[in-house]
């Protein structure tokens, strides 16, 4: 009975890959997780956040802009909205989207500003949405437009990015969200992407919520660039020792609690703030969905040499990442620590894919 039952819920996950939409909040009653569980690697060092009067309260005293990223991996369809205000009218924030790493992305920011500054008669404010894009830390103006109707320029509002596949749409408002901006997007190169936050230098802002909206195909979702050519060739020029192809070599695993996806062979790349761990074969358990290229995991650096936190996607997606640790031995060996799950998965380095 066991058995059939795993194998209807198995085809049950399977069917909904591709149609199951998910959304979720992060607001005080969940103290931001999403938004806030990396966020003190990603401000600046004289930057600062909390929570005060149900808001997430971010302070970048900085001279530069910061970004904070959502920790869900999206794909080509999603939708990211911030309701915030600025603590400061002379302070701009935005949203960022199809963020790839730290020098390639694009943001819609807010501005207040003063139509006609000095002249008495006509002046008002106005609130200017900016969408720029960034490649390889240059950043470019897409599009812009300025709003004077149906927004608080001193209160909360709504600034929302809809991206459906090759294209981004901006909107922006009080109670009604108002369209701004919409602009091309290359999405021909495939990967996982973030939305997340931006602020400008020496702004602060206080955000209600946030809230995503996507389509969860995480077959879409894990797709990278890489392939196996494309990662021979970068590992030719790496002296790197953490860098190459490994492979299964054994396990130690409590069955009762975790069962072994498949013997997994996985190229291990240098990443923002670690490296990934990319897919190249072995998937026994729901195999027809892991291609190579795939994102299979990703490890941090921590201040102990050789260790790193984990974050893993087992079988069917789902990321095991709770205590998970990895430990680099001697330049040939890598083992996967799940310790809540009382089990570990060694790998062995191989000179060729």
């Amino acid at each position: 009975m066991r058995t059939h039952i795993t194998i209807v819920l198995a085809t049950i996950l399977l069917t909904f890959f591709s149609v199951s939409p998910r959304s979720h909040y992060a607001t005080v009653h969940n103290r931001f997780l999403s938004l806030t569980r990396n966020i003190s690697e990603q401000l600046p060092h004289d930057a600062k956040h909390f929570i005060q009067d149900d808001k997430l309260i971010i302070d970048n005293s900085s001279s530069v802009m910061t970004t904070i990223t959502d920790t869900t991996l999206l794909g080509n369809e999603y939708t990211y909205a911030v309701r915030a205000s600025q603590m400061n009218k002379r302070n701009a924030w935005g949203v960022i989207f199809n963020y790839a790493d730290t020098n390639n992305y694009h943001y819609a920011i807010v501005d207040t500003e003063n139509k006609a500054l000095f002249d008495d008669i006509n002046d008002k404010l106005v609130m200017r949405i900016s969408t720029y894009q960034c490649v390889n830390g240059e950043h470019q103006l897409v599009a812009e437009k300025l709003l004077e109707k149906g927004v608080d320029f001193g209160g909360l509002n709504t600034l929302s990015v809809t991206v459906n596949g090759q294209e981004a749409n901006i909107y922006f408002g009080k109670k009604k969200l108002q369209p701004a901006c919409r602009i091309a997007l290359d999405r021909s190169l495939k990967r996982p992407v973030k939305a997340g936050v931006c602020l400008s230098p020496n702004s602060k802002i206080a955000i209600e919520r946030t809230v995503m909206t996507t389509n969860d195909n995480p077959v879409t979702r894990h797709e990278t660039d890489w392939t196996i050519q494309s990662l021979s060739q970068y590992f030719m020029a790496s002296s790197d020792p953490m860098e190459g192809f490994w492979q299964y070599l054994d396990r130690d695993i409590d069955d009762n609690v975790l069962r072994v996806g498949g013997r997994y062979t996985i190229a291990i790349v240098s990443a923002e703030s670690g490296y990934d761990l990319i897919y190249i074969e072995g998937a026994q358990v729901n195999a027809s969905h892991w291609k190579v290229g795939m994102l299979k995991g990703h490890i941090n650096k921590t201040i102990f040499d050789g260790h790193y936190d984990l974050k893993w996607f087992d079988a069917m997606f789902a990321p095991i990442e709770q205590d998970a640790y990895a430990t680099f031995d001697n330049g040939v060996l890598i083992t996967l620590n799940f310790p809540v799950y009382r089990s570990q998965i060694r790998l062995s380095k191989k000179l060729n894919p």
